[in-house]
């Protein structure tokens, strides 16, 4: 079965994640009159912009400095496919 870990780790992850967006938040809202479109992706919808990869650089900083054993898959590190997968 599986098994969580306690609930310290538990509410320490779920600190650091709400820490996390709060900071990928203020890049969002302090570049929130448009941001320049850098690529696009998968489709014409699927946009990747300057404030997309620092959001991501900001919540891996900050999930891996409270947890460094932890791996990181962020959505602007990988092309789309297999790669793209955790599994």
């Amino acid at each position: 079965p599986l098994r969580l870990p306690p609930v310290e780790e538990l509410n320490q992850l779920l600190e650091t994640a709400v820490a996390a967006s709060k900071e990928a938040g203020r890049i969002i809202l302090s570049n929130m009159n448009g941001a320049e479109i850098t690529k696009l992706k998968a489709n014409p919808r699927d946009l990747l912009t300057k404030i997309d990869p620092m959001c991501e650089a900001v919540i891996k900083e900050i999930v891996l400095k409270d947890f460094p054993a932890h791996d990181f898959l962020g959505e602007e590190d990988v092309d789309p496919g297999k790669d793209a997968s955790a599994v």
